[in-house]
C-alpha cells in the first residue's frame, strides 16, 4: 500500500481523522492524496437563489468559491502533519467536482491508482450513518481497494499493535488474509483471527482449527472462537477487553455489513466503539 486517499470535509472529525491517516502512511511508507468534493447545483430544479445571466459564469462562481475553500483550508492539514511529527510525509492535494461524492471518491480511487481509503465519522452519529447505508458505506462496499473507518473517539495517536480480522470461513478469504498479514507486518503488528460461535456447537472451533493449519507457518497469527449469544455485542465487548487498535473485515456483499453493524440492533457499539474499521472486498479480490 504506497498511495493513501483521504477524502475530508475540512471537520473536526476529518481533521482527527488525518492524524490516523498520518500514522498509517508513516508506518507504511506510504503517501497522501487529500480529496475535497462539491457537486454543482442542478439549475433546473435549483431554488432560493437568482440564475446569473449565463450559465457558464453561474458556474464558474461557484468553482472560484470552492477554490478559494479549499486553498484556505490547505494550511491547517500541513499543520497537522508537522505538530504530529509527520512532516517527510508526501502529501498532495485534490478538489474534485462530480455528481456525487461517492462517485467522485470511486472515479479517483481508480483513476490514481489509490491503494488504501481512510475515511473520518462524527461518532455516534457517524457509524449510524455508515451502516445505514450513507457514502461511508458505499464507498466500503464498492471501492476496489481497503476502506479504513476512523470514528471520532479512536486513540489517534497510539500506534496500531493489535488487529482483529473476522472470518466467516469462506474460501475467497485466503488472499484477505494474505494483505491483512503483510499490512500487519509493516505495521509491527499482531493479528488475531475471530468468529463468533452463536450456536455453542464443536464445529466452529474445527474450522478455526482447520484455518489455524492452514496458516501454522504464520508469525504474529492467532485463531479464536468467541462465544455469545449476539454478533455485535459479543464483538465490541472483544475489542474492549483485548485492547485492540484496529478491526479487519472481508465484506462479501452489502447484507454482511448490515448484519454485522445493523443500527437498530448495534446502538451498544455504534454509539461507544472508538476502534478504527477497516473493510476488504471480496469482489476487488476476485479481480486480483
Amino acid at each position: 500500500m504506497k498511495k493513501i486517499l483521504f477524502p475530508t470535509d475540512f471537520s473536526e472529525a476529518a481533521n482527527n481523522a488525518f492524524i490516523y491517516a498520518l500514522n498509517v502512511a508513516n508506518k507504511i511508507n506510504a503517501s497522501i492524496l487529500t480529496l475535497h468534493t462539491y457537486s454543482l447545483p442542478d439549475v433546473g430544479t435549483a431554488v432560493g437563489f437568482t440564475l446569473p445571466s449565463h450559465l457558464k459564469e453561474f458556474y464558474d462562481s461557484i468553482d472560484i468559491n470552492e477554490f478559494e475553500t479549499f486553498k484556505s483550508a490547505l494550511p491547517a492539514l500541513r499543520k497537522i502533519a508537522d505538530d504530529n511529527g509527520f512532516d517527510q510525509i508526501n502529501i498532495k492535494h485534490a478538489l474534485e467536482s462530480g455528481v456525487d461524492a461517492v462517485t467522485t471518491i470511486l472515479e479517483v480511487t481508480e483513476r490514481e491508482n489509490v491503494d488504501f481509503i481512510v475515511m473520518g465519522t462524527k461518532g455516534a452519529k457517524g457509524f449510524k450513518e455508515i451502516f445505514g447505508g450513507t457514502n461511508a458505506a458505499r464507498v466500503m462496499e464498492q471501492a476496489n481497494c481497503p476502506v479504513l473507518v476512523v470514528p471520532s473517539k479512536a486513540n489517534l495517536n497510539s500506534s496500531i499493535g493489535k488487529i482483529a480480522v473476522t472470518t466467516e470461513f469462506s474460501k475467497d478469504e485466503e488472499k484477505a488474509f494474505e494483505k491483512v498479514l503483510d499490512f500487519a507486518h509493516n505495521l509491527g503488528a499482531s493479528t488475531e483471527c475471530i468468529n463468533v460461535d452463536l450456536f455453542h456447537t464443536h464445529q466452529y472451533l474445527d474450522r478455526m482449527a482447520i484455518l489455524q493449519k492452514q496458516f501454522s507457518d504464520k508469525k504474529d497469527l492467532t485463531f479464536k472462537v468467541l462465544e455469545g449469544n449476539q454478533l455485535e455485542p459479543t464483538i465490541m465487548k472483544y475489542l474492549i477487553d483485548n485492547e485492540v487498535d484496529l478491526l479487519i473485515m472481508l465484506t462479501h456483499k452489502r447484507s454482511f455489513i448490515e448484519d454485522l453493524f445493523h443500527y437498530s440492533i448495534t446502538k451498544k457499539m455504534a454509539y461507544h466503539s472508538s476502534v478504527p474499521i477497516m473493510s476488504i472486498q471480496a469482489h476487488s479480490l476476485a479481480e486480483n
